[in-house]
């Protein structure tokens, strides 16, 4: 039997800034997921080790974590409820210097590809924390800034910033301010990208069938890259390029009676 392996990886790195001229009136504040549509990505923190640097974690999914000045953006694990075992959450947080504050050292995340709207859910707060979101358009134009209060209590509240520039936004700063409490996300980064990402790959050649008294079948096995779920659909197709079947992952029915097929995401 010829078995075939397929493994596709994406990595994406953003390095672009112009200027900051402002572009102001065009976001609005979400204050649920439920503002986001079924094309939204949420890349979840689940497979990210506590103490790690997260910075270039989620590039396969076109996202990027900086921070302003000097610290680093990683991962640590909080405990929301002192129980046995204790109940917590697996967070990204951007910690400061050692021994200084994370006062004016925002928390940036730099998208691959322009976004409609990016929700967050905040944590570390305070008594007198507010959050404020900007938004920067793919020029560097700034879109906009909301705001919210982050209370004390250990994880919320949610927060989502949308814009309606034509362009979108590929930078969002994350700023508590002159507040000594450092930002920090729980569970994931929930985004929407202005067109939805989709990814062809061509295999030029899958044998099926016989030769003499033996049978060939090839096995594909999907990786996935990604740190949240995705569809993935084939096309199988003759050698005059017509299209005889299609199979869709995670579908209940499959025309493809010949190929064996495992999908594994």
């Amino acid at each position: 039997m010829h078995v075939w392996f397929v493994r596709v990886l994406i990595a994406a790195f953003v390095v672009s800034n112009g200027s900051f001229d402002p572009v102001l009136g065009q976001v609005s504040k979400l204050t649920s997921d439920q503002n986001f549509t079924s094309d939204a990505v949420f890349v979840n923190f689940y497979a990210l080790l506590s103490t790690t640097r997260v910075e270039q974690a989620f590039s396969a999914a076109g996202l990027q974590l900086m921070g302003e000045g000097a610290g680093r953006v990683r991962a640590d694990g909080v405990i929301l409820v002192p129980t046995v075992p204790p109940t917590g959450d697996l967070v990204i947080r951007k910690d400061p210097p050692p021994g200084a504050t994370s006062a004016g050292r925002a928390l940036v995340f730099r998208f691959e590809l322009p976004v409609r709207r990016i929700g967050l859910t905040l944590g570390n707060g305070g008594s007198n924390v507010t959050a404020r979101i900007s938004a920067y358009g793919p020029s560097g134009q700034m879109l906009g800034t909301i705001e919210q209060v982050v209370s004390e209590q250990k994880r919320g509240p949610f927060v989502g910033i949308e814009t309606s520039h034509a362009e979108g936004m590929t930078t969002v700063v994350l700023d508590y301010g002159t507040a000594d409490s450092a930002e920090q996300i729980h569970h994931g980064v929930l985004f929407e990208t202005m067109q939805p990402r989709v990814f062809v790959f061509a295999i030029p050649q899958v044998a099926v069938g016989r030769v003499s008294d033996s049978q060939i079948r090839s096995l594909l096995q999907f990786e996935n890259p990604f740190l949240y779920p995705v569809k993935v659909r084939l096309n199988f197709l003759d050698p005059s390029g017509a299209r005889p079947c299609r199979f869709t992952c995670n579908s209940s029915t499959s025309s493809c009676a010949r190929a064996l097929l495992s999908c594994v995401l």
